[in-house]
């Protein structure tokens, strides 16, 4: 399997515009790291400007919903631009959500060079809502990755109480995705760049988890998204000069 990472997330940094903003759900909830912190238009279409305030270097774009609720938007479309005028962006593309396990993402095959980015949301709701994003570079190793076997499960965060009468009454909320992997092989080579992308992460600190469609799953969307470390990083350097790292992650909530 192919994993990457994105960490070094542009948007935490970014001047953040909307054409509406509902003032209980501004604009500035997309810098929080809960995904029940959602910006929230006033009307069933809208757009977000990010300005990075200067031309930086892209190549990943992510998105994922509502804890919840999900996506609240029907349609979203991508586009860059090195000037805050849209009539005839550098990029623009429609992307195509997962639905189902509300994650999103586009990857250009090689960097791009732009200062700003808009999203276009259209929805039947009366208005449009966005969780948390990503906008950056990817980290990705040609020898780099999670060796066999690879954890995934669900944890149901859900209460349950009995009774006398052994009846349960359940306080249903919903589950979160846990992962647990081993990276058997970090060539020396590649070690600064990987501690780069960590010292950024820890158990306060989410990032972007994503892997290529593979055989074992028939959409990895219900693998990939917004993850804490459960366990801070620990890297250890083996004999023959590669390191190796053992990731616990939480869905970030």
């Amino acid at each position: 399997m192919t994993v990457r990472f994105y960490a070094h997330n542009l948007t935490d940094k970014a001047t953040i515009t909307t054409s509406s903003e509902n003032a209980e759900f501004p604009a500035s909830n997309i810098l929080d790291n809960r995904r029940t912190k959602v910006f929230r238009s006033t009307s069933n279409s809208t757009s977000i400007v990010f300005d990075f305030g200067t031309v930086q270097e892209i190549d990943s774009f992510a998105i994922v919903g509502h804890t919840f609720y999900g996506f609240g938007f029907t349609s979203i479309k991508l586009e860059f631009n090195n000037t805050n005028s849209w009539t005839t962006p550098a990029f623009s593309q429609t992307l195509t959500p997962d639905f189902e396990f509300d994650f999103c993402n586009f990857e250009f095959s090689n960097v791009q060079n732009y200062r700003y980015a808009r999203l276009v949301l259209i929805n039947t709701e009366g208005y449009c809502e966005i969780s948390n994003v990503f906008f950056g570079k990817r980290t990705q190793f040609v020898d780099t990755d999670y060796s066999y076997p690879l954890g995934f499960r669900y944890k149901n965060l859900g209460t349950i109480n009995k009774n006398r009468y052994g009846q349960k009454f359940v306080d249903e909320i919903t589950s979160q995705k846990l992962l647990d992997g081993k990276i058997d092989y970090i060539a020396s080579s590649n070690i600064d760049e990987y501690f780069s992308m960590t010292d950024l992460l820890s158990t306060t600190v989410p990032f972007f988890v994503v892997f290529d469609s593979i055989t074992i799953m028939s959409n990895m969307n219900r693998m990939n998204g917004m993850y804490y470390f459960s366990d801070e990083s620990d890297p250890k350097l083996q004999s023959g000069n590669y390191w190796t790292d053992v990731h616990k992650l939480e869905e970030a909530m």
